[in-house]
């Protein structure tokens, strides 16, 4: 196998070349899904590359969804803590760099700008690095651009990265498949939890949600919690589980459950840009201020959008999911 040479990054010469491309995305849930938009761009410009991504362990299950990966590298950050998690070990992530650099990638594309995660991709021998400008990640990328702006949506950012491979990079949307095994099931998924606190409706009216979804159809609430949500959210869901009883159903496999699902609603968090991304009808609550996380995925989405969460009322978000309904599948 022929390795392309740093010297003969041509964008017009590498159609027929086997290159092996590395997306690096060692962030969050939502971060990952929007990670794997830029790997079908690149299989179709360069039908014989190998386009592999690197990401947190906690979502290494994503990338192997996305049909242009091929494959899944994963460690978590000995820096920064995962949701839910504790920080990254440093032995298990130089393993994982060790593996990286034997791989001998041609090419890492960095959708961030932490510049340890530029330096990781120097250490791992690559010699295209391209990311986002800044004074400590500038000196370990060959290839670089403006980092993103306060309005820009991130996956225009990562548009924009893919400029210095692609000559005219088309508009990123994310799309993950369903797990093989799949069936659809009447249920309706919650994910009332986010990162931060500020950006959820209180348990109380997803609740008074809940009840009034199955007042009006047959279908079944699927509650999508962590381990530490439930834990520190046991006295309402208690309540939740007790009210709704055996028309409640606890998420245990996330893509697997999101997949199955006739609708979707919740957060601005992971599970929402998994939804979307799988093609699931899905309602968003998010801060105004966020707009750039929005998702950006395969299948019909409303997303509502207030200065504060609590500013999103019941009654509008009722009238979205009828909206929604009337979208032909």
């Amino acid at each position: 196998m022929k390795t392309v040479q740093s010297s003969k990054f041509e964008k017009s010469d590498l159609r027929d070349s086997r290159l092996k491309i590395l997306i690096v995305s060692l962030d969050n849930l939502g971060d990952t899904v929007m990670a794997t938009s830029l790997a079908k761009p690149l299989k179709e410009a360069f039908p014989h590359s190998t386009v592999s991504v690197w990401t947190k362990s906690y979502g290494c299950f994503i990338p192997s969804q996305c049909p242009w990966v091929d494959h899944t590298f994963h460690a978590d950050p000995f820096w920064v803590r995962s949701p839910g998690k504790t920080k990254g070990s440093w032995s298990l992530y130089a393993k994982t760099l060790w593996r990286i650099r034997q791989e001998k990638f041609d090419e890492a594309i960095i959708l961030h700008t932490d510049w340890r995660k530029a330096l990781s991709c120097r250490l791992a021998g690559i010699p295209k690095r391209i990311g986002f400008q800044q004074k400590k990640s500038g000196p370990w990328l060959t290839h670089k651009i403006t980092p993103p702006q306060p309005e820009e949506h991130l996956m225009e950012a990562a548009q924009r990265l893919l400029s210095k491979t692609l000559d005219h990079p088309p508009v990123l949307s994310c799309y993950l498949s369903p797990p093989s095994n799949t069936t659809k099931k009447p249920w309706i998924a919650l994910h009332p939890f986010s990162g931060d606190l500020s950006r959820c409706w209180s348990l109380d009216r997803w609740h008074s949600l809940a009840r009034q979804l199955l007042d009006q159809s047959s279908s079944q609430i699927l509650l999508i919690a962590s381990e530490k949500e439930k834990k520190a959210h046991a006295q309402p869901l208690n309540l939740f589980q007790k009210d709704l009883g055996n028309r409640l159903t606890f998420s245990t496999q996330l893509i697997s459950d999101l997949a199955s699902c006739e609708l979707f609603l919740g957060h601005d968090s992971g599970p929402l840009h998994i939804a979307c991304a799988l093609g699931i009808p899905s309602i968003g609550l998010f801060l105004t201020e966020k707009k750039n996380y929005w998702p950006r995925g395969r299948g019909p989405s409303v997303i509502f959008s207030k200065n504060s969460i609590d500013q999103i009322q019941l009654s509008e978000v009722l009238v979205a999911i009828e909206s929604l309904k009337a979208v032909p599948s």
